[in-house]
């Protein structure tokens, strides 16, 4: 027995002058549930408000069923009854009023009838009816009303929400908008015209949040990567006392704005953090309602990568509205007239716009107006000034040199070692380019071992040479961008911002041309033939270690505090010839003694471990053939995160029981 249609949910809140002392408390309080999955507006229809689409079709059809179907002049329905309903999709608009909230189930409908004449009430037939059609349900998503009700049937396409209104912005299951590239200046003019800014006038990101009707809230988090959060509900935030350095609770009403000041270090990241946070309340307020609807009070709500994605999945509620809020804030703080007057008059104080003047011209930008560095290259690749793409970019955690780039938009030249090691791994085409050794792994590029791309410092480590950064099709291989889930976590209506994004990055062969050249080739027979003297010599694994460590001039506790491995397993590699040892402890005194991989490889080779064909041996190549300058603790994390096993106990942002430590 199904049961009855419910018209408001019973997890609307009530007025806070209504609550005992104790009930207050509790709202503050926030739950934890990582299984939360977010809820569409089928499921809140379903589950809170017992609404069966088929049982309304059928009572809206069982009272006019000729508004469905034309009858013969005579005729009248004795009887009818809807056979099948199949919900295709659900449409609405974004922009409607809390209070009036009305949404349309796209369905396919099979329904029949039993039609008599006029004068003949013994003589019966039936009729089939076939028809797509619209079911219409008013929300009111205010906290404290939180009601539905069914309206009716649609069933003329030119009546229907989308129809009446093509221009406006739609929104999808979750009560998520569904925005265009050119939806972004639209947003920005209406918010900006709703504060009364006159459009083209520097931006004050504080007084437009506040005019949003938001309150803000700054201080110190002891989670130093979360630059904001945004609270959609009540709740408590955890905070560092700055007179006592001790971490306390704070109650946070819904519609506030917490600024983290430890991360938030300059006027452009606090701008940029303020108006992230104001878009998400702009953008993503109806989707929390519609959870609230629920009663989950959207507890834990955190998508991580798992493995490695070879096709773009399905993006998630919480990776949609991390998209948006990162896009929107650069249309306010830089507009395309004045952005495009600005850009103009600063190209033309420079001589030329080389790699130098050209992150000048970057900087200058987000000095004037006022936001990150980052936001301003956004925007200027946006408007078209594509010198500016290799400006500000990170590999493995830090900004690289700048360079010329002229790559499609989801194209790059950078990749991190995490990623280099999954494709590697999963791809035969990359790993036999760098299986050639043509290739360095340099400033977060695979750039070709020639001298006019790749110079040594004095301390040996490769730098490109300023022809390379700006002649990068010549040698650079080619990277696709993927992005997978964003890694933002949702906790009781409070959405937090944090540094950094995720992608996935996929080797390409560029207009599906090999990256092989002449040059490269010659330089491979030369490593080759070096190679083939250096295996000549009959020198055994013991004694290879210990001239390794004479020449790297370092001792036995030194090594053993660089790779995590006990002085005696040092020792033992040293004199020890009838001890095995393991593959891990063996490449990780190879990262830790900083040697190419023309030297680890023969090293391996003389010892009575070997290389053995499996995937997590590839991974170990992969290090030392392209990681071997790195420390081991960087190493094992980078192996860690992507999913095989270190070296070593020592890991990089992790304790020695494999825990992750706190940022």
């Amino acid at each position: 027995m199904n049961e009855a249609v419910i018209f408001q949910s019973p997890h609307a809140i009530k007025p806070e002058v209504f609550l005992t002392e104790a009930e207050r408390e509790e709202r503050y309080r926030t739950r934890l549930d990582e299984t939360f999955c977010p809820y569409t507006v089928l499921d809140v229809l379903t589950r809170v408000y017992r609404h069966r689409p088929e049982d309304d079709l059928c009572a809206a059809f069982g009272k006019n069923p000729g508004a469905f179907a034309s009858l013969e002049e005579g005729s009248s329905v004795s009887r009818a009854w809807v056979t099948g309903c199949r919900i295709v999709r659900v449409e609405t608009l974004f922009f409607q009023p809390l209070q009036d909230f009305l949404v349309e189930l796209y369905v396919q409908a099979v329904m029949r009838m039993e039609i008599v004449r006029s004068g003949q009430p013994g003589v019966k037939h039936t009729k089939t009816v076939r028809r797509d059609l619209r079911l219409q349900y008013r929300f009111d998503l205010r906290p404290c009303k939180l009601t539905c009700q069914f309206t009716g049937v649609i069933l003329n396409e030119a009546d229907s929400l989308l129809a009446l209104n093509p221009e406006a912005i739609r929104a999808d299951k979750y009560l998520l908008p569904i925005l265009r590239e050119e939806d972004y200046p639209y947003l920005a003019d209406m918010l900006l015209s709703m504060d009364g800014i006159p459009k083209g006038a520097l931006l004050d990101a504080e007084a437009l949040v506040k005019g949003m009707g938001l309150k803000l809230f700054q201080g110190v988090f002891p989670e130093n990567g979360v630059m904001g959060e945004i609270y959609f509900n009540f709740g408590m935030a955890r905070i560092v006392d700055p007179d006592t350095g001790e971490i306390r609770e704070a109650k946070i009403r819904p519609g506030t704005v917490l600024i983290n000041r430890s991360a938030c270090i300059n006027r452009g990241m606090y701008n940029g953090t303020l108006l992230h946070e104001g878009s998400h309340f702009l953008l993503a307020l109806k989707h929390f309602l519609l959870q609230m609807t629920h009663g989950h009070q959207y507890c834990s709500y955190l998508c991580k990568r798992r493995g490695q994605r070879r096709q773009r999945e399905r993006l998630t509620p919480v990776d949609i509205m991390e998209i948006q809020a990162n896009k929107l804030p650069g249309y306010l703080m830089i507009d395309e007239e004045s952005g495009r007057k600005k850009a103009e008059e600063l190209i033309r104080s420079y001589p030329r716009l080389d790699i130098k003047n050209t992150a000048e011209f970057v900087r200058e930008m987000a000095e004037y107006f006022g936001t990150t560095q980052t936001l301003a290259r956004t925007r200027l690749e946006a408007m078209g000034y594509q010198a500016v793409r290799g400006i500000l970019r990170t590999a493995n955690g830090r900004i690289v040199p700048a360079y010329f780039s002229d790559l499609k938009d989801n194209q790059t030249y950078i990749i991190d070692h995490s990623d280099a090691l999954k494709e590697y791994i999963a791809n035969r085409e990359f790993r036999a380019v760098l299986d050639s050794g043509q290739y360095i792994y340099c400033e977060g590029h695979f750039c070709l071992k020639q001298p006019q791309y790749v110079k040594i410092d004095h301390v040996g480590h490769p730098h490109l040479t300023v022809y390379a950064r700006e002649h990068m099709h010549e040698c650079c291989l080619v990277f696709e961008k993927v992005y997978g889930h964003a890694l933002k976590l949702l906790i009781n209506g409070v959405l937090r911002r944090a540094r950094g994004g995720e992608k996935q990055v996929r080797y390409v062969t560029r207009d599906g041309a090999s990256p092989i050249t002449a040059e490269g080739q010659a330089f491979r027979r030369m490593i080759m033939q070096e190679y083939n003297i250096a295996t000549q010599v009959e020198v055994s694994f013991n004694d290879r270690i210990v001239k390794l460590m004479e020449v790297r001039r370092i001792s036995k506790k030194q090594l053993a505090e660089r790779t995590g491995l006990s002085d005696a397993t040092i020792q033992s590699m040293r004199n020890d010839p009838d001890r095995q040892f393991t593959i891990e402890s063996i490449v990780a005194v190879c990262i830790g003694l900083h040697v190419p991989v023309e030297i680890s490889l023969p090293l391996i080779e003389s010892s009575p471990t070997k290389f053995l064909k499996s995937e997590e041996m590839s991974a170990y190549r992969y290090v030392l053939t392209h990681c071997y300058e790195q420390e081991v603790p960087q190493v094992n994390r980078f192996l860690v995160e992507a999913g095989y096993k270190p070296l070593t106990s020592l890991v990089e942002g992790y304790g020695e029981d494999g825990v992750k430590l706190e940022a």
